[in-house]
């Protein structure tokens, strides 16, 4: 049998080889967005997904039943050639690079300034039985926003992350004057 019993030819071949390397590209660049996020929420069946729908839409073919263009062994063999790897998220980026110098400087820095400011602040007694302490000076309100802890409890025990591509979940600290 020949592509032309098929009702193809080179060209058509041609055509599907090079939808497939733009596949591979838009995979690509979909496993390094999604690695990027902060969530943990990217799995080989993201990717699988992905491809699937993509390579339907790129061909202009309907999908008729429930087999899948890729497999997941194959999208994970994938994930290792784009550069990923499948590692524990214990040291999640938030965590990574807080004892350099310059972060350890600036930490020291920051609680130095509002240990000198306490009287500004609403403080509470470290006794037995905690009490407010009002501040004695102009007072200051602290407004925090820590990233850190958001949806604390729904961390992956593992993530695929792509070398130096580790998203970074910063803390937003700011000052209003009263």
């Amino acid at each position: 049998m020949s592509l032309c019993h098929f009702g193809h030819s080179w060209r058509d071949v041609e055509s599907f080889l090079t939808s497939i390397g733009d596949l591979e590209s838009e995979a690509k660049q979909f496993v390094f967005e999604q690695s990027s996020k902060t969530e943990a929420t990217f799995t080989v069946g993201t990717l699988v997904i992905f491809i699937d729908n993509r390579f339907y839409e790129l061909n202009n073919l309907k999908k008729v039943d429930q087999r899948l263009v890729r497999s997941i062994e194959s999208c994970k063999l994938d994930l290792r050639r784009f550069g990923a790897k499948f590692t524990a998220n214990s040291s999640r980026p938030y965590f990574l690079g807080h004892e350099q110098e310059d972060v350890v400087k600036h930490r020291k820095e920051f609680v130095k300034y509002f240990i000198e400011r306490e009287q500004h602040f609403y403080t509470i007694a470290n006794d037995a039985v905690p009490q407010w302490k009002t501040p004695t000076m102009t007072p200051t309100i602290l407004l925090c926003h820590d990233e850190s802890t958001y949806k604390c409890g729904e961390i992956a025990a593992k993530r695929w992350i792509i070398s130096g591509n580790a998203p970074f979940c910063g803390t937003h600290i700011y000052f209003r004057r009263k």
